[in-house]
């Protein structure tokens, strides 16, 4: 017998080639069940790495068969040709050195090797141009960005930083400086042109650091809902792919949605999402009717319902508008947009708002942590739920959920004022100033950190005369607010300077006819008066409009301590 013939036989004594079948089918199971693990994302390896481990393991296993039987009894090494019945199977201490070799090895191949090193797949789309600095172009550039960002927030292996950041970056600052402010690896460019009923988009995406071209792509088609999200979902799928974003079947799906067929309606849409971002009483009722609009042309929107929703809740919260008056309509257009398309983490995040509103605070961490889970990149969501963290007595878990906000939205305004927020409450206020600082500085516009200054000046430090010049500051920037006005004339009677508290009283009353200033205007003028009984009856009827008035609670508060309830 020849040595080929001799290696076969022997191969099969040491049962080598059933060993060779065991591994193959094992190994096909494996890389079936790391698929799977990867597309949960249980398991962060790319599949090439599964493949490159099941490959280099073969020929251990080959080798290791070849010395070593596995039976009943556990391992025992095979003997050789020719050996009889006093061979000793047992493993001695070189057997034993070579398993903990092999385990080593492998240890270190998993640390070094097939573990990969983290790779930043953050990204920040900057402003598209408009080349031709027409008007009508300019809605169109603004969309294509806001359609991009909807859909790779949804993506959990990205990190995509918010809109209101990249607007407010200084356009003059070097791609690396760029990156550094906004915390983002990847800068994207674009332009936005419509010629007729054409349009031309063209998009870079540059590695900031290195300042270089990672990938550019141009688009020309004919200008339908259509053909736009064609478009955007190209753009899409090239970014993933270049930064080998590992996607889920349903994230996968989740690229290729149209949300809207209607262009007249994706147009009031942008408008919508436009107006709200400026986040003043009068740009907020702009932004309802404009979402109103789109729902009416395109029934089957569900973004714009959950806009409608959104616009909703902010326009009554900056109007001082009752509760009852905008909480069915916010609700109708929840349901709505739920109803059309679950799987939106922004219309979570509304639900969770709306039961928040309805006292149903646990629920509303329920739909909160659902929102993130569809949409970890929804900056306003983790925002939101520190908020209502802070209001469930969890405030450095709220602190640190707002943290992340700011991550995704550094030079966000409202983000770092709620931050500033959280703060003060806490009692942190020096770092309060210090936050409410950096807001200015983001948007010196924005009224509500002149506020948030003047409450720490006035309640915290004891300092009236520099309150009332911070509170002027915020009344002048939104005229329109009457929770200014109202610190004004408590300021003003404190000082007692009854002619300015009285001016700063009918102005609040000229901004809100309703009942909710008039009747806080009644709880604060009794206090300050002394009539304590009468302040206290106020302020429980304004508890039934508004069960969270602060000042409110606080005064009841200190009036039960010092009657020893």
């Amino acid at each position: 017998m020849g040595r080929i013939g001799q290696f076969i036989k022997d191969a099969g004594r040491r049962r080598v080639l059933p060993t060779v079948a065991l591994y193959i089918v094992a190994a096909w199971v494996a890389i079936q069940v790391a698929d799977l693990a990867i597309d949960a994302g249980v398991l962060r390896w790319p599949l090439r790495n599964v493949f490159v481990a099941a490959f280099l393991g073969f020929p251990v296993a080959l080798v290791l068969s070849w010395f070593y039987d596995i039976t009943r009894r556990g391992i025992v090494r095979t003997p050789p040709v020719g050996a009889d019945a006093s061979f000793d199977r047992s493993l001695h201490k070189r057997d034993y050195l070579l398993f903990a070799s092999l385990a080593a090895v492998w240890f270190v191949a998993n640390v070094f090797v097939h573990t990969p090193a983290p790779v930043d797949k953050s990204i920040a789309i900057l402003p598209f141009e408009n080349p031709g600095h027409d008007p009508a172009n300019a809605m169109f550039a603004f969309g294509i960005r806001v359609d991009l960002q909807t859909q790779l927030q949804n993506l959990h292996d990205l990190k995509i930083i918010a809109r209101e950041s990249t607007d407010r970056i200084d356009s003059d600052m070097s791609l690396p400086e760029m990156a550094l402010k906004l915390g983002a690896a990847y800068i994207m460019k674009g332009s936005v042109e419509r010629v007729l009923n054409r349009v031309r988009i063209s998009v870079t995406l540059i590695d900031a650091e290195k300042e270089q071209q990672t990938w550019a792509g141009s688009y020309d088609r004919e200008l339908t809902a259509s053909n736009w999200f064609d478009i955007r979902n190209e753009i899409s799928g090239v970014i993933t792919d270049t930064l080998q974003a590992e996607l889920s079947p349903t994230e996968q799906g989740r690229l290729e949605t149209v949300p809207t067929e209607n262009l007249a309606a994706l147009q009031a849409y942008y408008r919508g999402k436009q107006r709200m971002a400026k986040r003043t009483v009068g740009s907020l009722a702009e932004a309802i009717g404009y979402f109103q609009q789109a729902t009416e042309l395109d029934p089957e929107f569900a973004l714009a319902w959950v806009g409608l929703a959104d616009s909703y809740s902010l326009h009554r919260l900056y109007a001082s508008l009752p509760l009852d008056e905008m909480l069915p309509k916010k609700e109708a257009a929840i349901d709505k947009a739920l109803e059309l398309d679950d799987s939106l983490g922004e219309a979570y995040a509304s639900l969770a708002t709306l039961l928040w509103q309805k006292d149903d605070l646990a629920a509303a961490e329920v739909a909160f942590k659902r929102a993130l889970e569809l949409n970890p990149n929804y900056a306003t969501a983790h925002q939101w739920y520190g908020t209502l963290l802070g209001n469930l007595g969890r405030r450095e878990e709220g602190l640190a959920q707002k943290r992340k906000a700011i991550a995704l939205d550094p030079l966000s305004a409202v983000i770092n004022h709620s931050a500033g927020l959280t703060l003060e409450i806490l009692g942190r206020f020096d770092e309060a100033l210090e936050q409410y600082r950096i807001v200015i500085e983001i948007d010196p516009a924005f009224p509500n950190p002149y506020e948030g200054t003047a409450r720490i000046y006035w309640q915290a430090l004891g300092q009236l005369d520099e309150a009332a010049v911070w509170f002027r500051k915020s009344a002048a920037l939104d005229p329109a607010q009457a929770s200014a006005p109202i610190m004004l004339a408590m300021i003003y009677l404190d000082l007692g300077d009854s002619a300015q508290a009285e001016f700063w009283f009918n102005r609040v009353l000229e901004l809100a006819p309703g009942p909710y200033w008039p009747i806080a205007a009644g709880e604060i003028l009794n206090l300050y008066r002394g009539e304590e009984t009468k302040a206290f009856d106020y302020g429980r009827e304004l508890l039934t409009i508004d069960p969270g008035s602060i000042y409110t609670l606080a005064h009841l508060r200190n009036h039960d301590l010092q009657a020893g309830r």
